[in-house]
Formats: structure tokens, C-alpha cells, sequence
């Protein structure tokens, strides 16, 4: 792991809560990365105090720099507490059964953010897959270009596993907020992509597990969106009415996107296949 002697240019916080199931997926992509690449690197875990043998599963692993296992107040004031013991000069999140796609994965990511830092860029984002939970094959999110009004109006999918930040970056504008749910990782990219655009690594790093609070409860999110600009843009009067109006067509549009991909997924297995 990383020279004790010298600052990590990257930590990754992984958050946890009775994840055993999965977290050994995290552990296995990350301890096969190569020696090199995992010398520039801190790994913390912080768990929310598991009933499981997550924590088990942390300590035997020869990856992890920290553990810490507490109550906490969400995934958010996890990864907010992960943030506090970070070492590295830039921040990644991770959930439990999150991988990275390749075992040059993390070399291709600091490969990129050293070419961040001399660009001075303060965030970076990469290409991520859905893994749908483990019960499908990974699909591609159309995160780049980044365009900040696409993401702004809930138009361009983004996740916090293919998002990096510059450590000091992630702290002056207040990491995390607490206050938006199971939409925090939208209210972050909002703010710093207020104030720069990021640095776009075109590779494909990361497959996130998906199929989590935020899928499940996706109805919630149109609403948490409209709250969140309302309260970070300072809507009032027709600008909030019109943004609830734009929050009601996007809706229908993504609903409409979501039922063509099942659609489309359902024809592709059903189709007949040709003889080779």
C-alpha cells in the first residue's frame, strides 16, 4: 500500500454496512491491481457498525490502511467520514461489490489523475457500467461528455463510483450534504460542476453493483432533483414552477427510456438465435 514517508495520491473510501455478501468482490478487483499502482493508494473502510461479518472480511484483506466501524447517519456520512481520514490528494467512493473492470484499472486511474492535476482539474469522471445488481450483464452509462445542464436537469446518468475529487476540492465545498437522500452523489456534482468542468478519463473503470436504494426507489428522485435545484440555484416564483414542469417532462422521458431498454432486453433474449 502506500509509502508511509510520502502522501497517496489517491484514497478510496469504501462504505459498508452488513455487506459480506459482496464486499469481497471490492477486496478481490482492488488486490488485483498491480503492485505499483497499489503503492500510490490508501484504502478505508467505514462501516456502519455491521451485524455481519463485513468487518471480518475487511481485516483479511491485505489492501486496507483503515478500518472504522461506527454508527453513522447513512452511506453519505460514511463516505463523508472516510473523506476526513483521507490521506491522498484525491478522493474515490466505493460501495460494497463495486469492482474495477480490468487489473489495470487503477493504474489507468492515476494514470488520469496526474494528466488531472497537471491540467489543474479539481474532478475527474470515468466510464462506469450498472452490474443491474449482479443479475445481468453491465451496461454502459452515457456520462460523458459531461454537460453540466444535462446533469443539472437529471438528463446524463452519473454515479460517485466513476467520480474522483481533489481532496481539498471535496472539502471546501462541503462534501456530501446529508439532506437530499438517496440523491447526495446528484447535489455534489452539481455544486463542483458549478465551478469547473471535469476531467474525463474515456475509459471504461468501473462497474458499480446497482440494483440498490436508489433503483428501487427511483420515483423519489424527480422530486429530490427539483429540491435540490430549488435550494442550490435559488429558484423562487415562475422559475420554480417552471422547473417543476421541466421535473415532470424529464420524468416521463426517463420512465419512457427505462421501459424501451427493458423492452429492447426482453426481444434480445428472446429472439432466435441463427445457427453458426
Amino acid at each position: 500500500m502506500a509509502d508511509e514517508t510520502a502522501r497517496p495520491l489517491l484514497t478510496i473510501v469504501i462504505a459498508t454496512f452488513n455487506a459480506s455478501e459482496f464486499l469481497p468482490a471490492t477486496l478481490a478487483s482492488i488486490e488485483t491491481q498491480p503492485a505499483a499502482a497499489l503503492d500510490r493508494c490508501e484504502v478505508i473502510v467505514v462501516d456502519g457498525q455491521s451485524r455481519d461479518t463485513t468487518v471480518e472480511v475487511a481485516k483479511a484483506s491485505r489492501v486496507i490502511s483503515r478500518i472504522v466501524t461506527e454508527p453513522d447517519e447513512g452511506i453519505y456520512d460514511a463516505m463523508n467520514k472516510g473523506a476526513k481520514l483521507a490521506n491522498g490528494e484525491w478522493l474515490h467512493f466505493l460501495n460494497a461489490g463495486d469492482v474495477f473492470t480490468k487489473s489495470t484499472s487503477l493504474a489507468t486511474t492515476l494514470a488520469a489523475l496526474d494528466r488531472a492535476d497537471h491540467a489543474g482539474n479539481v474532478w475527474m469522471v470515468a466510464g462506469a457500467q450498472n452490474m443491474a445488481g449482479g443479475q445481468g450483464p453491465g451496461r454502459e452509462i452515457p456520462n460523458m461528455p459531461h454537460l453540466w445542464w444535462r446533469h443539472a436537469l437529471g438528463l446524463q446518468s452519473h454515479c460517485h463510483q466513476a467520480t474522483w475529487f481533489k481532496n481539498d476540492a471535496f472539502h471546501a465545498i462541503g462534501g456530501y450534504s446529508l439532506g437530499f437522500g438517496l440523491a447526495g452523489d446528484f447535489d455534489l456534482i452539481l455544486r463542483i460542476g458549478l465551478a469547473s468542468r471535469p476531467f474525463e478519463e474515456r475509459s471504461l473503470l468501473i462497474g458499480y453493483l446497482g440494483g440498490g436504494v436508489s433503483e428501487k426507489h427511483g420515483h423519489l428522485v424527480p422530486e429530490l432533483l427539483h429540491r435540490i435545484r430549488t435550494e442550490r440555484l435559488n429558484l423562487s416564483g415562475f422559475a420554480q414552477k417552471l422547473d417543476r414542469c421541466l421535473m415532470v417532462a424529464v420524468s416521463v422521458r426517463n420512465q419512457a427510456k427505462i421501459k424501451l431498454g427493458a423492452l429492447r432486453s426482453d426481444w434480445s433474449r428472446s429472439a432466435p438465435r441463427k445457427p453458426l
